[in-house]
């Protein structure tokens, strides 16, 4: 997470799909402080660090112990734990590159074919 703040500050794309948001890294040590969800309910062992969002309400964390990048969507926040079934957390990318390789492909799904 070090080295994708060490290139990214902050991603604002409102009118990509349903919007994608990464939020500034400020904000992502307040959230591990409990103002963000670091637990999972449905993966016990899974502890978890937002940094950002869709326009639809899903939240995306990083995966402390595997790096991989989860979307945590249809749950609630109870304390630091998002109560979720196990199908409202999505494994989305392997790492922070295969993330930004993911908002790639939704960025490019925008732009009209021929154009």
């Amino acid at each position: 997470m070090i080295d994708f703040y060490s290139h990214v500050a902050q991603i604002s794309l409102p009118d990509v799909g349903p919007g994608f948001f990464v939020d500034e890294a400020e904000y992502v040590v307040e959230g591990a402080r409990g103002a963000q969800p670091t637990q999972v309910s449905s993966v016990p062992d899974r502890t978890v660090a937002v940094f950002g969002s869709d326009g639809g309400g899903a939240l995306f964390a990083a995966d402390r112990q595997t790096g991989e990048i989860v979307r945590l969507e249809g749950g609630s926040l109870i304390g630091d734990v998002y109560e979720a079934e196990e199908s409202g957390v999505q494994v989305i990318a392997r790492d922070f590159e295969g993330f930004m390789q993911f908002l790639s492909g939704e960025l490019l799904r925008q732009i009209p074919s021929g154009g």
